[in-house]
């Protein structure tokens, strides 16, 4: 079994080297007045890029949030940098069906998410909004990256627009592949394409682009084709805006035999 994981927050260090920490705050919050953990009780505890401490609980003093765990650590360790980074760019969509695949995808193992405001979006991020809505999709990857005892959290990038995504069509050692319901309709062929399912390990990214409700604009499609992305579908399913982006994830994690 699994230890549960902390992450450090910004009221701790991580210890890189000493053998005792103690924390305090929200992880320590949450540990002993939430998940009950006590002293005897192992955890593990992770700075959230990569590298984790497993420790045990040898004391507790405080109480209610201002409650303070000391710990001893048993065993540490940093987690590979993942490669190809899978990177998942998401279009803004109503009902919180994007923040849905955030969570899922997060779970599933993606290794960067990127929210995508495209030509047809009908949920639109500006003033005070887009800080809002970025931070709610920080929190989300976070805890969905805590219950998913990820000692990694998911980079978090910027706001990407149509252009952005042009640009990293362009870029070398990136594979970009959109979802569209005019795309290609037999994954693997399409893969086949590109140099066979084994060559999907020699790029350095592979981003995957989700549309939102009414699907991309024909100007978006044809300036991602024509600077070296790929278009495909799952099958003959028309896949919701939630669902889509986790699926080829899926995929891809049993292709790339991280699964």
């Amino acid at each position: 079994m699994t230890l549960p994981l902390f992450y450090q927050g910004s009221e701790n260090t991580f210890p890189t080297d000493s053998q005792t920490f103690s924390i305090t705050g929200q992880p320590a919050h949450h540990a002993h007045n939430v998940v009950r953990l006590g002293a005897g009780d192992q955890i593990r505890y992770a700075d959230g890029e990569g590298s984790w401490v497993d420790a045990t609980i040898t004391e507790v003093t405080g109480q209610g949030r201002d409650v303070s765990l000391q710990l001893q650590v048993d065993d540490r360790g940093t987690e590979a940098t993942p490669t190809p980074v899978l990177h998942m760019i998401q279009a803004l969509a109503k009902q919180d069906r994007d923040l849905q695949a955030v969570e899922t995808a997060t779970e599933y193992g993606v290794d960067q998410i990127s929210p995508l405001q495209s030509e047809r979006c009908i949920v639109r991020w500006k003033g005070n909004r887009a800080a809002k809505s970025h931070q709610k999709w920080e929190n989300l990857v976070a805890k969905a990256g805590q219950q998913a005892r990820r000692s990694r959290i998911p980079v978090l990038g910027p706001l990407l627009e149509g252009t952005d995504v042009t640009e990293l069509c362009r870029e070398p050692d990136t594979l970009v592949i959109v979802l569209d319901e005019t795309g290609h309709a037999d994954l693997r062929a399409a893969l086949q394409e590109l140099g066979g399912l084994d060559s999907l390990a020699n790029y350095r990214q592979i981003a995957i682009v989700i549309g939102p409700e009414g699907g991309f604009s024909d100007a978006e499609r044809n300036a991602w084709f024509q600077a070296g992305a790929v278009g495909v579908r799952l099958g003959e399913i028309i896949m919701r805006a939630s669902s889509a982006g986790p699926a080829l994830l899926a995929v891809l994690n049993h292709l790339l035999k991280r699964w």
